[in-house]
Protein backbone atom coordinates (compact mmCIF):
# COMPACT_ATOMS: atom_id res chain seq x y z
CA UNK A 1 0.00 0.00 0.00
CA UNK A 2 3.03 2.29 0.00
CA UNK A 3 2.36 3.08 -3.63
CA UNK A 4 -0.88 4.76 -2.57
CA UNK A 5 0.92 6.85 0.05
CA UNK A 6 3.70 7.98 -2.30
CA UNK A 7 1.18 8.79 -5.04
CA UNK A 8 -0.22 11.59 -2.88
CA UNK A 9 2.96 13.61 -3.42
CA UNK A 10 2.57 13.42 -7.20
CA UNK A 11 -1.21 13.75 -7.59
CA UNK A 12 -1.24 10.20 -8.94
CA UNK A 13 -3.76 8.63 -6.59
CA UNK A 14 -5.96 7.31 -9.38
CA UNK A 15 -3.06 5.56 -11.11
CA UNK A 16 -1.73 4.18 -7.82
CA UNK A 17 -5.13 2.87 -6.77
CA UNK A 18 -5.57 1.14 -10.13
CA UNK A 19 -2.09 -0.42 -9.93
CA UNK A 20 -2.66 -1.52 -6.35
CA UNK A 21 -6.03 -3.08 -7.21
CA UNK A 22 -4.47 -4.90 -10.18
CA UNK A 23 -1.86 -6.41 -7.84
CA UNK A 24 -4.52 -7.43 -5.31
CA UNK A 25 -6.58 -9.02 -8.09
CA UNK A 26 -3.55 -10.96 -9.36
CA UNK A 27 -2.66 -12.30 -5.91
CA UNK A 28 -6.29 -13.27 -5.34
CA UNK A 29 -6.43 -15.03 -8.72
CA UNK A 30 -3.28 -17.03 -7.98
CA UNK A 31 -4.50 -17.91 -4.49
CA UNK A 32 -7.82 -19.14 -5.90
CA UNK A 33 -6.10 -21.21 -8.60
CA UNK A 34 -3.83 -22.84 -6.04
CA UNK A 35 -6.78 -23.59 -3.74
CA UNK A 36 -8.68 -25.18 -6.64
CA UNK A 37 -5.94 -27.75 -7.19
CA UNK A 38 -7.15 -29.74 -4.16
CA UNK A 39 -3.71 -31.30 -3.79
CA UNK A 40 -2.07 -31.96 -0.46
CA UNK A 41 -0.13 -28.77 0.24
CA UNK A 42 3.64 -29.05 0.53
CA UNK A 43 5.01 -28.57 4.04
CA UNK A 44 7.27 -25.53 4.32
CA UNK A 45 9.82 -24.72 7.04
CA UNK A 46 11.64 -21.42 7.59
CA UNK A 47 15.01 -21.99 9.23
CA UNK A 48 18.30 -20.35 10.04
CA UNK A 49 21.64 -21.31 11.53
CA UNK A 50 24.24 -19.33 13.40
CA UNK A 51 24.58 -18.98 17.17
CA UNK A 52 21.64 -21.37 17.45
CA UNK A 53 19.63 -23.38 14.96
CA UNK A 54 16.08 -22.11 14.67
CA UNK A 55 12.79 -22.99 13.06
CA UNK A 56 10.85 -19.77 12.57
CA UNK A 57 7.10 -19.23 12.61
CA UNK A 58 5.12 -16.01 12.28
CA UNK A 59 1.88 -14.72 10.81
CA UNK A 60 3.48 -13.13 7.75
CA UNK A 61 5.40 -16.31 6.93
CA UNK A 62 2.19 -18.34 7.24
CA UNK A 63 0.42 -15.87 4.93
CA UNK A 64 3.18 -16.19 2.30
CA UNK A 65 3.11 -19.97 2.44
CA UNK A 66 -0.68 -20.36 2.37
CA UNK A 67 -1.04 -17.86 -0.49
CA UNK A 68 1.35 -20.04 -2.49
CA UNK A 69 -0.61 -23.20 -1.66
CA UNK A 70 1.67 -24.57 1.03
CA UNK A 71 1.29 -25.32 4.72
CA UNK A 72 3.62 -24.37 7.55
CA UNK A 73 5.38 -27.45 8.88
CA UNK A 74 5.67 -25.87 12.35
CA UNK A 75 3.29 -23.53 14.16
CA UNK A 76 5.74 -22.09 16.70
CA UNK A 77 9.37 -20.96 16.77
CA UNK A 78 11.75 -23.61 17.96
CA UNK A 79 15.41 -23.31 18.90
CA UNK A 80 17.47 -26.45 18.62
CA UNK A 81 20.90 -27.19 20.02
CA UNK A 82 22.52 -28.17 16.73
CA UNK A 83 22.01 -28.74 13.03
CA UNK A 84 21.60 -32.50 13.51
CA UNK A 85 18.55 -31.96 15.72
CA UNK A 86 17.15 -29.55 13.14
CA UNK A 87 17.64 -31.99 10.29
CA UNK A 88 15.84 -34.68 12.26
CA UNK A 89 12.81 -32.38 12.61
CA UNK A 90 12.87 -31.53 8.90
CA UNK A 91 12.44 -35.08 7.62
CA UNK A 92 8.82 -34.58 6.48
CA UNK A 93 9.31 -31.07 5.10
CA UNK A 94 9.01 -30.52 1.34
CA UNK A 95 10.39 -26.96 1.10
CA UNK A 96 13.10 -25.37 3.26
CA UNK A 97 13.51 -21.59 3.27
CA UNK A 98 16.95 -20.72 4.67
CA UNK A 99 17.15 -17.37 6.48
CA UNK A 100 20.74 -17.81 7.63
CA UNK A 101 22.62 -14.50 7.81
CA UNK A 102 25.75 -14.32 5.70
CA UNK A 103 28.14 -11.38 5.93
CA UNK A 104 29.10 -12.13 2.33
CA UNK A 105 25.89 -13.32 0.68
CA UNK A 106 27.46 -13.50 -2.77
CA UNK A 107 29.61 -16.38 -1.51
CA UNK A 108 26.79 -18.24 0.27
CA UNK A 109 26.26 -21.13 -2.11
CA UNK A 110 24.94 -24.67 -2.00
CA UNK A 111 28.17 -25.98 -0.43
CA UNK A 112 27.96 -23.38 2.37
CA UNK A 113 24.29 -24.21 2.93
CA UNK A 114 25.01 -27.95 3.17
CA UNK A 115 27.92 -27.31 5.56
CA UNK A 116 25.82 -25.02 7.80
CA UNK A 117 23.12 -27.64 8.13
CA UNK A 118 25.44 -30.64 8.32
CA UNK A 119 23.86 -32.25 5.28
CA UNK A 120 25.79 -35.09 3.67
CA UNK A 121 25.48 -36.70 0.26
CA UNK A 122 24.04 -39.80 1.95
CA UNK A 123 21.29 -37.72 3.53
CA UNK A 124 20.42 -36.18 0.16
CA UNK A 125 20.37 -39.58 -1.52
CA UNK A 126 18.01 -40.97 1.14
CA UNK A 127 15.22 -38.63 0.02
CA UNK A 128 14.18 -37.93 3.64
CA UNK A 129 15.14 -34.25 3.63
CA UNK A 130 14.06 -31.32 1.50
Amino acid sequence: EWIKFVSLFFNAEETANAKFQAEVDEVTRIRDEVAALNAAPPKVAWTGTGYSTDIFSSAYRTDFVSAAGGADAFDAKQTLSNASALMEMLKDVHVLIDETYSATPHTYDKAAFLANYGVTEEMIASGDWP
